[in-house]
């Protein structure tokens, strides 16, 4: 398989998957970023490089030390599912983050961002539906 292939295909996962992904230093600074990221940060900046984590992605504060312990226990998964992000539609956008550590001598992470905005808010309406129909059989 010619290397160019090879190299696009990482990419073209991920873009029509709608992941984004970060890899930081052991300290959270990121290293890495692919443009689909922008879509879950304030800035909408899509080049995060040299920034913090922490500042990028503020439901990491007060977490550094399980990200830390993930290296001593790999098979450990951690998850900050349902974020919530404000949208055009005011019904909001959702993702999770899985955070897994780099194996390699004092490495970092690799943050994944996936979009779950369909089934989050098909859950809702699921649910909405539940508490009618109780409502509706309590009367």
């Amino acid at each position: 398989m010619p290397e160019t292939l090879k190299k696009d295909y990482p990419f073209q996962i991920t873009w029509h998957q709608e992941i984004a992904y970060a890899m930081t230093d052991k300290d959270f600074n990121i290293l890495a970023n692919n443009d689909a990221i922008s879509q879950w940060v304030e800035s909408r900046e899509s080049n995060l490089v040299g920034q913090s984590l922490l500042d990028v992605f503020p439901e990491f504060i007060g977490v550094e030390d399980d990200l830390r312990a993930l290296h001593d226990n790999p098979k450990k998964r951690f998850v900050i599912p349902q974020i919530q992000r404000p949208s055009l539609d005011e019904i909001g956008r959702f993702f999770d983050i899985h955070a897994e550590p780099l194996f390699e001598p004092d490495a970092g992470f690799l943050i994944i961002i996936s979009d779950v905005t369909k089934q989050t808010t098909q859950a809702q309406r699921l649910q909405q539906q539940r508490n009618e129909l109780r409502l509706l059989s309590a009367r």
